[in-house]
């Protein structure tokens, strides 16, 4: 069924049958210039002084002169019935009707039915069913996906679905939680279902790769052989860099702790290393390392690190953002569990003649980690 706004057109159409439009005032829109030949609209007669009225539903056709075909009365001043209009011009508007402003063009709330029968609720007894009329509900009976089911419109009585052959529906053509749409064809009376449409609902979230950045600012320089706590403001628009500066010659380390998470399926991680280094003019190569070991109630603090893994990484610039390849896995020492405290030591590989070649401080500015969850949620 189709509304539009400010659709007004008079007709001087006598009797009870087709009315012939005789066009729009000025500041309106014809019928056939809103909806185009064929449509299916609510319409208003009035006549001058509004003693006489008629709403319903009819179809436009575009002719010479353009006409509007009476389908269904909803309402009018004889008794409900179709008006036989007298002589004198009359006014055609489009006006929805209560019961379509109540519940929608076309759409209507789903009555409570049994496993092989539902219900389209609350269209008035008085309403007839127009060839091409279309209705939408959502069937929410599980037992509909495996019963062959027998469509019922309240107050015009029972119209059994067929599909687009003619055969009877079969059960696998009612899923449930479908959104489902018939039509009534009139030729065979009857209501045809439109293909089924079963909303797509992505999968709950049962865990996988996550993500915590650690900068170098919640780090720790360890006390023996400990990297340097510095940090640079850029020339033009003066960043401040903060960083942990690691030794050219002497291999240097830094710890941060993470607390990990109850939903941590207690498996290997993997890093990441963002950095950047001051200026100078040959050999950029930095080889960053990671190495862990967790902690649970009761252990000593004083426990071994497992091994630790690297990535290699070239600069160039001063003062450029670098960032690392990601590592292979880096075990964990000691035994994980869920929400242990996880001791994380970076390093550089100062010693590795081949990896790590830069000649002055390497400035660690953060380490991204990636570990694996196995739950939605920490509860």
């Amino acid at each position: 069924m189709s509304v539009a706004d400010r659709v007004q057109e008079t007709t001087n159409t006598t009797g009870t049958g087709t009315l012939s439009l005789a066009g729009a005032p000025t500041g309106r829109r014809t019928f056939v210039a809103a909806f185009g030949t064929g449509a299916t609209v609510h319409y208003l007669i009035e006549n001058s002084d509004g003693t006489q009225y008629e709403f319903g539903v009819g179809v436009v056709t575009s002719g010479s002169p353009d006409t509007l075909t009476r389908v269904t009365i909803l309402g009018s001043s004889n008794a409900n019935a179709a008006v036989n209009w007298a002589a004198g011009a009359k006014n055609v508007t489009v006006a929805a009707s209560a019961d379509i402003l109540r519940f929608g063009s076309g759409v209507l709330p789903v009555a409570t039915g049994t496993a092989d029968a539902r219900a389209i609720a609350h269209k008035p007894a008085k309403v007839a069913l127009v060839d091409g009329e279309r209705f939408w509900f959502i069937n929410g009976a599980a037992a509909n996906a495996t019963t062959t089911p027998t469509l019922v419109i309240d107050a015009i009585g029972a119209k059994t679905g067929v599909d687009r052959t003619g055969a009877a529906l079969a059960a696998g053509d009612w899923p449930a939680n479908a959104l489902i749409g018939v039509a009534y064809h009139a030729v065979t009376d009857k209501l045809r279902l439109l293909t089924p449409t079963v909303p797509t609902v992505p999968p709950a979230y049962a865990g996988g790769r996550n993500t915590i950045y650690v900068p170098a600012a919640a780090m720790i320089a360890r006390t023996t052989n400990g990297a340097a706590a510095g940090s640079v403001e850029t020339t033009t628009n003066k960043v401040m860099l903060k960083t942990l500066d690691f030794d050219a010659s002497t291999i240097e380390y830094a710890q941060f702790t993470v607390r990990m998470p109850k939903s941590w399926n207690e498996g290997t991680v993997t890093a990441v290393f963002v950095w950047k280094h001051a200026a100078t003019t040959t050999n950029f190569k930095v080889s960053w390392g990671l190495q862990a070991v967790a902690l649970s109630d009761d252990d000593a603090a004083d426990t071994a690190f497992g091994t630790a893994i690297y990535a290699n990484d070239i600069g160039g610039t001063t003062n450029d953002i670098y960032i690392s390849p990601e590592t292979a896995a880096v075990t964990i020492a000691g035994t994980p569990a869920a929400e242990d405290l996880v001791v994380f030591q970076v390093l550089r590989k100062a010693d590795d003649a081949t990896n790590d070649t830069l000649a002055i401080d390497a400035g660690l500015l953060g380490v991204t980690l990636y570990l694996t969850t196995d739950a939605a949620t920490d509860a």
